[in-house]
């Protein structure tokens, strides 16, 4: 029978073990006599790549992972390192090259957890967490974890009895930086799906099971609410925070290439697993923006689903909205990096166009009067 490499494994930085396949579906692995009996066991009896898809990435062995003819499972050739007390992915490594396992291929249950960020949201954050759809068909458990921005009222207790994991964190960082902690926790804990909602019920918590169809039926891989999409479900806001969210999402359209996105500004959106690991984002004051260039960058498909939701909050202030030049000038550098390092010819191509507009300006008025006084 033909004999063909599976993998090959630096376990614990000195033991090397080879997988061959022989035939169809048989697998035999060569172990070093010193590795623990367990480690031998599932070696021994299972493919290894598919016993880690199978358990979700909770594989035992510690150490570098390396993935040889990768042919039908969805990775990359590549080495990356992961944590046996985690049993996720280290968030340190590059994340587009992490294993990805498909949870309807190889019978995954699939995980949606639910990051709800907070600052000072006493009066909501309760009805937030129960407010979140339990039984969601696709769907086999569900987490929600709150984000305790510094809270100084009892969001945090609040949210610990109605349910939620609490992570409190210190510093104050911005809305940005909370978003990617977020995210982290989400992926360690085995996230297959992961919604952001705020805390302060502007969006209804039912309506995730909505917003996690597409990516449930495999249509996108990043889903965001549209308050503007659809007309007749449009919120009623003040015209500059209206208006401002148009002229930012004609932007982010254009640096796109001509995309038509209705709403880059919502916080209310879906992630599967393969966006989450693949996100990259540098600011610390916000996030929206920055993951529709991002994503789209990378080829991902993103997905617009129209929403009711409040265009006010009803208790509190909006630590993001609450001045709109506030928000102005702190977005504007965030989306201008992104669109450096996405879009140089564009980002570079505008600042060129700044100064030679003027240029060709004053060369036409000084040719003009030279052309005139040179008549006469």
């Amino acid at each position: 029978m033909e004999e063909q490499m599976a993998t090959s494994f630096d376990v614990f930085g000195q033991n090397e073990l080879v997988g061959r396949k022989i035939g169809s579906g048989i697998y035999s692995v060569t172990l070093n006599q010193s590795l623990p009996i367990s480690i031998k066991h599932l070696l021994k009896y299972s493919n290894p790549i598919e016993h880690f898809a199978l358990q979700g990435g909770c594989d035992p062995i510690h150490g570098v992972y390396r993935r040889y003819r990768p042919k039908s499972y969805s990775a990359e050739p590549l080495s990356y390192k992961f944590s046996c007390t985690s049993h996720q992915p280290s968030p340190h490594c590059d994340r587009s090259k992490i294993l990805i396992p498909s949870p309807r291929r190889f019978g995954q249950r699939m995980k949606l957890i639910v990051n709800v960020p907070a600052l000072n949201e006493e009066k909501t954050i309760a009805q937030v967490v129960n407010g979140v759809p339990r039984n969601i068909p696709g769907i086999d458990l569900t987490e929600v974890i709150v984000l305790n921005d510094g809270s100084t009222d009892r969001t945090a207790e609040l949210a610990e009895e109605a349910g939620a994991l609490v992570i409190n964190i210190v510093g104050r960082p911005g809305l940005g930086a909370v978003f990617r902690t977020g995210l982290e926790r989400a992926m360690r804990r085995g996230a297959d799906i992961i919604v952001n909602i705020d805390g302060d019920m502007q969006f209804n918590p039912a309506d995730i099971a909505i917003l996690v169809q597409p990516l449930l039926r495999d249509e996108a891989d990043f889903v965001t609410c549209s308050r503007f999409a659809d007309p007749a479900l449009r919120p009623t806001m003040p015209g500059v925070k209206f208006y401002g969210n148009a002229v930012v999402t004609y932007l982010i359209n254009w640096v796109c290439g001509g995309t038509n996105f209705s709403d880059v500004s919502c916080g209310f959106r879906a992630f599967n697993r393969e966006a989450a690991y693949r996100l990259t984002l540098f600011g610390r004051f916000t996030y929206t923006q920055e993951c529709f260039i991002d994503l789209f960058s990378k080829g991902l498909r993103i997905m617009e689903v129209p929403l009711k939701v409040r265009g006010v909050r009803e208790h509190g202030k909006s630590r993001i909205a609450n001045s709109i030049w506030k928000y102005a000038t702190n977005s504007l550098p965030i989306i201008l990096r992104a669109m450096r390092d996405i879009q140089p010819l564009k980002f570079f191509g505008g600042i060129g166009a700044i100064f030679f507009t003027p240029g060709i300006l004053a060369w036409l008025v000084v040719t003009v009067r030279y052309a005139i006084g040179s008549s006469r």
